[in-house]
């Protein structure tokens, strides 16, 4: 014992360690709740939410859903950490579904989704673009929901699903340069560049 450590001193660590050595492990529902079950369901839930941001203009309902979603679970698991940071020995199990979480948050904030789909989708939308069908049926190209397509092979908007309350799509523009950074110009609140012609735009009337 050092000089400056009392008696007592001793007595308090061996009794905070004898508490937390006496503790028991998780039992087996709690190590699958937490190592199996929350687990898949938040991959699922973040799969999805990655899966939502691969347009440029996200399903607002979508995004409402995967919002409750990460908010149900996270209270679920918040439940089952507390179980355990009372009852039973440290499990790191807790840490699997929150790594998910900002793995997820962390891509999305970067706008990783929405990169990945327009690097596969430029290709495949530049040759519906090269020939602009115009046309007003809903249709699916690759990933992406098209409301209508118009304009001309030299200039061809995509309008999409999604926005809301505005108009919004992708824009073939390659010999133009149309007003960027959303600002209010004749109905269009601008287009933001995505490289070779390529424009995502916004339209409020």
């Amino acid at each position: 014992m050092n000089p400056g450590e009392s008696a007592s001193d001793g007595d308090t660590t061996i009794r905070q360690s004898g508490r937390s050595a006496g503790r028991a492990a998780a039992p087996r529902w709690w190590r699958i709740a937490m190592g199996i079950v929350i687990p898949i369901l938040v991959a699922l839930t973040c799969a999805a939410a990655l899966a939502v941001f691969l347009s440029p203009f996200p399903l607002l309902p979508a995004v409402i859903l995967a919002g409750w979603a990460f908010v149900l679970l996270g209270a679920v698991w918040v439940a089952f950490t507390v179980v355990q940071l009372v009852l039973y020995r440290w499990d790191r199990r807790v840490l699997i579904a929150p790594a998910m979480v900002v793995v997820t948050a962390g891509l999305l904030a970067f706008r990783v989704p929405f990169h990945l789909g327009w690097c596969a989708m430029q290709g495949t939308m530049t040759a519906h673009a090269q020939q602009c069908v115009n046309t007003y049926e809903r249709q699916w190209i690759g990933v992406y929901s098209v409301e209508s397509v118009h304009g001309t092979a030299g200039s061809c908007h995509f309008r999409l699903t999604g926005g809301f309350l505005d108009t919004v799509g992708v824009a073939y523009l390659p010999g133009e340069t149309p007003s960027q950074g959303f600002t209010d110009r004749e109905g269009v609140r601008g287009y933001e560049p995505l490289g070779d012609g390529w424009y995502r735009y916004r339209e409020v009337f």
